[in-house]
């Protein structure tokens, strides 16, 4: 309930007011763990006191009504630890709280709009009203903070609960009068920290207190949340990715090298789905782990690193979410693969200012040839305007590398008018997270079966590392920023 109060008193905002906190990246995500601390006291009994620790999943989407939504979803079951209790009007405060909960674990969780900071003044007024199943919550608070490479506000003022009716058909559970909960009245008080980089929340604290009125009496409620972002979430479904942390401004991605089953999970049937593959890119693991060994070797430091453990039956993590799985299972592979791309990417940029993808795949076409892919070389759109067309095809270039050492490359190396093969041309993983729109370079490697196959995987790996060396040392930023 507090982290509802949370996030939703920092993105939601009166028309006029300056805007108070940074535009919400599309695509961007975060995991943030909670801890909420709540104390129920009603008139003359010993009060009810809940803790609970639970991870969060932040993430900012396209929606329909609006431009960008801050969709907030749970990774936990927030609503089994309520304590329980025989008095019927604390209890039904007590249900309010876990209703909301169990909404989020169930994953309807909210919707909020994300609003963008438009002055280097952060402040304003606030007089939102938030969805706190099943209550409205109407604060009017007062936020002031800074900006530099995060933006802090903080907000106090005074908290209003009213009583919502619910529709009885609806996905939550209807609020009814019978409850004994009439309405409630008290303080609030919240602090945030918002990433410069993606806008989504890094850290912060919120308390309410509430006297909120019963038939029998008021009952005295302190809600109180903390939060703090992490890397990952707590062994990230396990088995499913491999993720590993880097001090390069290089991302080694393999979606299609699993082979693992996603757990209580059926594959996928494909139906209504273009172009539905589900075999495996066979030892395309195995590649792109070398590489990642190889290049740490080479470059005394290592690159981020996201590999499928978990096979493409169950999730196409290189597909566009509609088209990628059929299931909760796929869906939770599809959500933490992308999770880690994103965060990879992002940390990238964050300490270099920008990076360089590598999408490790395997084809059948032609045993002996890498296929290039970069949507016709748009994904390297932020190389190509600081280094010009040297960056996809020259000698320097990773392709170029690859080229001097024996290795078919289509298109040619130096040929810079031949488009990139129709069936390779890059994925949604390639254009999702490359361009000169988002600062970051992308490529995919589509590998022939002699660079995967075991007898000449070694030297294949060698010459990737090679290759990528290259790439790194001429065309990607020298030092952090």
């Amino acid at each position: 309930m507090v982290l509802f109060l949370l996030v939703g008193v920092a993105v939601a905002q009166s028309a006029g007011s300056e805007r108070l906190v940074p535009q919400g990246v599309p695509g961007a995500v975060a995991y943030v763990k909670v801890t909420h601390e709540e104390t129920y006291a009603p008139e003359g009994k010993s009060p009810i006191e809940v803790r609970r620790t639970a991870v969060r999943r932040l993430a900012v989407e396209p929606d329909g009504s609006d431009p960008l939504v801050l969709r907030i979803t749970s990774r936990t079951d927030l609503g089994a630890a309520m304590a329980p209790t025989s008095d019927a009007s604390l209890a039904a405060v007590v249900d309010a709280a876990s209703w909301a909960a169990r909404d989020t674990a169930a994953g309807v969780g909210m919707v909020l709009p994300v609003p963008v900071l438009s002055s280097s003044r952060v402040s304003g007024d606030l007089g939102a009203r938030l969805d706190l199943s099943p209550f409205d919550a109407v604060t009017d608070a007062v936020g002031k903070g800074t900006v530099g490479t995060s933006v802090s506000v903080a907000w106090k003022g005074a908290l209003r609960l009213e009583p919502r009716r619910r529709d009885v058909a609806s996905s939550r559970p209807a609020f009814r009068a019978s409850s004994g909960v009439t309405s409630g009245i008290g303080t609030f008080a919240a602090t945030m920290t918002h990433d410069a980089v993606d806008g989504l929340p890094s850290a912060g604290r919120a308390e309410a207190e509430l006297g909120v009125v019963t038939p029998t009496g008021t009952v005295r409620v302190v809600l109180c949340a903390t939060f703090e972002r992490i890397p990952f979430p707590p062994a990230m479904i396990p088995g499913l990715v491999e993720v590993g942390e880097g001090t390069l401004p290089l991302v080694i991605s393999a979606p299609h090298g699993g082979r693992a089953k996603v757990p209580d999970t059926p594959e996928r049937t494909g139906q209504g789905v273009d172009r539905f593959v589900t075999v495996l890119d066979g030892n395309t693991y195995e590649v792109a782990r070398g590489v990642v060994d190889g290049l740490a070797e080479k470059l005394g430091g290592k690159p981020w690193w996201v590999l499928a453990k978990s096979a493409r039956k169950f999730a196409d993590v290189n597909r566009a979410a509609d088209n990628a799985y059929e299931s909760d299972g796929g869906r939770a592979f599809f959500e933490a693969y992308h999770d880690a791309v994103w965060t990879a990417t992002r940390s990238v940029k964050t300490g270099w200012g920008t990076g360089m993808m590598f999408d490790i795949h395997g084809q059948g076409t032609r045993a002996d040839t890498i296929f290039r892919g970069t949507a016709h070389r748009t994904t390297m759109g932020r190389a190509i305007d600081v280094f010009g067309k040297d960056a996809v095809v020259g000698d320097k270039s990773a392709m170029g590398v690859l080229a001097a050492r024996g290795r078919r490359v289509f298109p040619a190396n130096a040929d810079w008018e031949t488009p990139e093969h129709a069936s390779y041309t890059g994925g949604y993983i390639t254009r999702t997270y490359g361009g000169r729109d988002r600062g970051f370079d992308t490529m995919q490697f589509e590998l022939g079966n002699d660079y995967r196959k075991a007898e000449g995987r070694t030297a294949a790996v060698k010459d990737l590392v090679d290759a990528i060396v290259s790439q790194r040392e001429h065309f990607l930023p020298k030092a952090r920023r």
